[in-house]
This record gives structure tokens, C-alpha cells and sequence, in this order.
């Protein structure tokens, strides 16, 4: 990789414009959506999913901890858990969505 902070402002600028083009070239059938805003509605999706999580496992007095995009409980609530974020992710239409289940290290 090229060091860019020691490249003149003009020869940065067509060097980053030559790797946005690439980048869509490689990407080409989402291409459309680079600088669409469309990561913001997903981040908000996702966190909108999180928190209904969230609020049914309190609903049923389970006290959950998010973590970046994993959930915390006690391992005997684990169950109920997977079994809350499967019924959330039906609910929203994102039937084949996939769990996975990770132990304490």
C-alpha cells in the first residue's frame, strides 16, 4: 500500500477516485448502492432487531447484555435467547437468518 500523506493534495485525490472505481468495478452489482446511506438503515434495522430482543427477554425477566452483534445471558437462559432472536428475525421476514451459539471461553 501506498503511504497517501506524503502524496501532493491533486495526486492524492485521483488516486483515491482510481480506488473508489475499482472497488465498484469489483463490487459492480452493488455498486449502486456505495454513498446511498443504505449502511445507516441497516445499522438502524439492526439495532431496532436488538432491541426488541432486548425487550422480550426482559419481558420475561431475563436481563440481556448487548455486545457489538451478540447478546450476553446467563448460560440456563440460553435457549430462551436463541429461541427469542429466531422468533424476532421470523417476525421481521428474515426467515433464514442463522444463530450461532457461542460457549465461554
Amino acid at each position: 500500500h501506498k503511504q497517501f500523506s506524503h502524496l501532493p493534495e491533486q495526486e492524492a485525490m485521483r488516486e483515491a477516485d482510481r480506488l473508489i472505481s475499482a472497488i465498484k468495478a469489483k463490487h459492480r452489482p452493488i455498486a449502486h448502492t456505495f454513498h446511498s446511506d443504505a449502511g445507516a438503515a441497516l445499522m438502524r434495522r439492526d439495532s431496532d432487531l436488538a432491541e426488541r430482543v432486548i425487550m422480550r427477554m426482559l419481558s420475561k425477566g431475563v436481563t440481556v447484555l448487548p455486545v457489538h452483534d451478540s447478546f450476553l445471558v446467563q448460560q440456563s437462559k440460553a435457549d430462551l435467547l436463541l429461541a427469542t432472536m429466531m422468533e424476532v428475525a421470523q417476525a421481521a421476514g428474515l426467515a433464514a437468518v442463522q444463530v450461532e451459539r457461542k460457549l465461554p471461553a
